[in-house]
């Protein structure tokens, strides 16, 4: 019998660094909410520092092209077995 768990990474910028684990899951759904909760105060943060509203950044595209956010596409769930 496997002893799964899964990881939840995230690689702040894909073209400089590799990902780094953020946390540890029983459950599939536990790191996808833990990774979806991490990208929304990552998003919150983005739009308090820099005072523009959210739909103003998502209007502009901003959300998917600044570098800030390239982690949008860096964070990611992967299984692992524990031995």
């Amino acid at each position: 019998m496997k002893n799964i768990i899964y990881g939840f990474y995230w690689n702040f910028c894909i073209h400089e660094s590799s990902p780094s684990l953020i946390s540890l899951h029983y459950k599939e759904e536990d790191a996808i909410k833990a990774m979806e909760e991490f990208k929304a105060e990552q998003l919150k943060k983005f739009i308090e520092e820099e005072k523009y509203s959210e739909e103003f950044a998502f209007e502009q595209g901003w959300v998917f092209q600044l570098s800030k956010f390239m982690m949008f596409e860096a964070c990611f769930v992967k299984e692992l077995e524990i031995k």
